[in-house]
C-alpha cells in the first residue's frame, strides 16, 4: 500500500479531535486505542502533523496501547509549550505518558520531562536535540520561511539556544532509536544519556532510515518502539 493510500485509509476510521486548555490554547489530535490502556504520545517535528504517525498509531494501539498525535498550537517559548501541554494532559484526563518524540518533538520531549518528570512514564527519542548548535538544526531554520516559523510558533523555539534542564528520569527509561552516524546532534544525545549504550533497548540503531524514518521506514520504527513500550508497561491486548 502507498503512503497516500495508507494516510486515507486511517482518515478514514480516525477522526481528529479539537481541545481547547485553559490558557486559551487549541490542540489537534488523534486518539486511537483502547481507552483505559497505557497512554503513549507521539509528537512530531516542526515541519510535520499528527497524521505523519498513522502507520505507527495503528500498530501500536492494535498492541493494546492508547495512542495520541497531537498537533502543536501556537506557542511562543518551549516554557509556555511545556505548561500547556501539562494542561493538555490534565484535559484528556491522563496522569503520565509514554512519550516518542521526533526531531523538534524529541528536544519539547526532553523539556516536558525535565518540569514534570512524574508525568512521564517513559521516553523515545528520534533525531533528537538538545540544543541548537548542530549544523543541520541551523540549516533547518536558515531554510524555513520566517512566516511559517512564526505561524507554528517555532520562531522563539528555534531562535536562541536550547539546552536542556536536567531531566530527572530513571535512565532505564528512555530509548533513543536513531540511525547509525555521528553528528554533533547525534553525539550531543548519546552523551545527555551516557547509560544509553549500555544496555538493551535504551540505544536502537536503525538499519534502514532516511530524513523522516517514521514514514520512509516505519516497520523498523514501529518494531524497537513497540519493544519499548513492553519493556516499561503492560498494555491491556496482545
Amino acid at each position: 500500500m502507498t503512503l497516500a493510500a495508507s494516510t486515507k485509509a486511517f482518515l478514514g476510521v480516525a477522526a481528529k479531535q479539537r481541545l481547547a486548555t485553559y490558557d486559551g490554547k487549541t490542540w489537534d489530535f488523534f486518539d486511537v486505542g483502547p481507552r483505559n490502556a497505557p497512554p503513549v504520545v507521539l509528537l512530531p517535528g516542526a515541519t510535520g502533523s499528527p497524521v505523519v504517525f498513522h502507520e505507527i498509531m495503528t500498530f501500536v494501539a492494535q498492541c493494546g496501547f492508547r495512542v495520541l498525535a497531537v498537533q502543536y498550537p501556537v506557542v511562543w517559548t518551549y516554557e509556555e509549550w511545556v505548561h500547556s501541554f501539562d494542561r493538555f494532559l490534565t484535559a484528556t484526563n491522563l496522569s503520565a505518558v509514554h512519550v516518542y518524540g521526533v526531531c523538534l518533538g524529541a528536544m519539547l520531549a526532553q523539556r516536558f520531562c525535565a518540569a514534570y518528570p512524574q508525568r512521564v512514564l517513559s521516553l523515545a527519542l528520534t533525531s533528537g536535540y538538545g540544543n541548537i548548535v548542530g549544523n543541520l538544526s541551523r540549516k533547518m531554520l536558515s531554510l524555513m520561511p520566517i512566516f511559517y516559523l512564526k505561524k507554528y510558533g517555532a520562531y522563539a523555539l528555534w531562535s536562541k539556544r536550547l539546552t536542556n534542564h536536567r531531566i530527572y528520569m530513571r535512565q532505564q527509561s528512555h530509548t533513543t532509536i536513531d540511525k547509525v552516524s555521528s553528528t554533533n546532534q547525534s553525539d550531543d544525545m548519546h552523551q545527555r544519556y551516557p547509560d544509553a549504550k549500555k544496555a538493551r533497548p535504551r540505544l536502537a540503531l536503525m538499519k534502514a532510515h532516511g530524513s523522516y524514518p517514521y514514514l520512509s521506514h516505519p516497520d523498523e520504527v514501529i518494531l524497537y518502539l513497540t519493544v519499548h513500550l513492553r519493556t516499561y508497561s503492560s498494555p491491556t491486548v496482545s
